[in-house]
Order: C-alpha cells, then sequence, then structure tokens
C-alpha cells in the first residue's frame, strides 16, 4: 500500500489594500440595498409617524406612534369622509417656502432617516369631499350641505369659531 501525502492547499494571502477594498466594495453594497429597501418600504407600503400637536386630540394623542399604510392610495382606493391622511403642507404653512424639490428634504422624506431634513406633515381628518358645501359655525358645529356633522366620536368640543367663505380661512 503506498501512502502518497498532499501538500496543504495554498492559501493566497490578502494583501491590505485587499481587504480594505473589499470591505468597502461590502459596506457600500449594504447601505445601497439597505437604502432601496427603506425607499421602497416607506414609499410603497407604509411609513412610521408620531403625533406632535394636539390638533388630532381626542382620536390621536401627543407623541401617539402610528403606522400610514400607503398601499390603498397606490391602488387608488378613493378618499371617503372620516378618513384620517398624512401630508405635507403647502408653502404657505411653510412660510413661504417651497421644499419639494431640495435634494436634501426629499431624501428626507423618502428615507426618513435623521441626517436629513425632516418635513412637518399633517395629519388630519376628511370632512369635505368634492362638491360639498362646508360651514363651520361657531359653538354648533361643522355643516356639510346644510346637514350638521356629527363629529362627537372624535372632538373634544364643538369649534369657536366661524367660516362661510374660503376668504375666512387664515393660515
Amino acid at each position: 500500500m503506498t501512502v502518497t501525502q498532499q501538500a496543504p492547499p495554498q492559501t493566497e494571502k490578502a494583501s491590505p489594500g485587499g481587504f480594505i477594498t473589499g470591505f468597502i466594495k461590502e459596506a457600500l453594497e449594504l447601505i445601497v440595498v439597505t437604502l432601496i429597501l427603506l425607499i421602497g418600504i416607506r414609499w410603497g407600503i407604509a411609513e412610521a409617524r408620531y403625533i406632535p400637536s394636539s390638533s388630532m386630540e381626542p382620536t390621536l394623542q401627543i407623541n401617539d406612534r402610528l403606522i400610514v399604510e400607503k398601499i390603498s392610495g397606490h391602488l387608488g382606493k378613493p378618499i371617503q369622509r372620516g378618513d384620517i391622511l398624512v401630508f405635507y403642507p403647502p408653502k404657505e404653512e411653510m412660510g413661504g417656502e417651497d421644499l419639494s424639490n431640495n435634494p436634501l428634504n426629499v431624501m428626507g422624506r423618502l428615507t426618513g432617516l435623521p441626517c436629513f431634513p425632516n418635513d412637518p406633515a399633517f395629519i388630519k381628518r376628511v370632512i369635505g369631499l368634492p362638491g360639498d358645501q362646508i360651514r363651520v359655525q361657531a359653538n354648533q358645529g361643522v355643516y356639510i350641505n346644510q346637514q350638521l356633522l356629527d363629529e362627537s366620536a372624535y372632538i373634544k368640543e364643538p369649534p369657536r369659531y366661524s367660516l362661510n367663505f374660503m376668504g375666512d380661512i387664515r393660515g
């Protein structure tokens, strides 16, 4: 019986430049894949939000956290009275500054990462639909097409102001 002995396989020693290059390549791939997944999920499926003010009390409390579902909007589900929407305010609410095309703000909206500017979003309930006539009567409530809207389930108290025309809205 003849025994042959094999030499151990030769291993190539990685040069220091090869290790660093490989590490950078792996890190970049990880960052790119993570950003693609983050943007895809945040744009197409859901987005985390928190409530910064009392404007939606008692339904939503200050510092409540919620997940905003986005699939319905992409599928063309019509908006209905009572739905709660999240949207970015018009430039008039932002002091006249239009942030929609600023690359840093776009990345902030797409990723939600804290290293980018975080545009404030409004979270509001839909009360009027296209074609509705809306009137707010002080100490009574909101009238839609001359009918008082029952808001008892989601407001603290009737409004203390009246709005009869779009010109009455300030802001």
